[in-house]
């Protein structure tokens, strides 16, 4: 699920209230927790986040995930592309 819209409209509520109803723990991370400045670094901690959830039988959401989600369409290099 991907939900957009400015700070204060409730995207975060959503998140608690899902933990609630679905009694399932809400594991929250931010864009700059998963953001590494070394090639690969933001990919691990990606993975690191996603087994941490599955291992937990948690719900995952990601903050400001447009950080690290925008186009490839100016990529130059091939760590870029991929």
């Amino acid at each position: 699920m991907c939900l957009y819209g400015p700070p204060g409209t409730g995207k975060g509520e959503l998140g608690r209230y899902l933990e609630s109803v679905l009694e399932q723990p809400l594991l929250m991370r931010k864009a700059s927790d998963l953001l590494g400045p070394f090639v690969g670094q933001t990919e691990q901690q990606l993975v690191a986040a996603f087994a941490e959830t599955k291992q937990k039988n948690a719900i995952l959401m990601i903050d400001e995930a447009d950080s690290f989600l925008g186009s490839r369409s100016a990529a130059q290099q091939q760590w870029e592309v991929s």
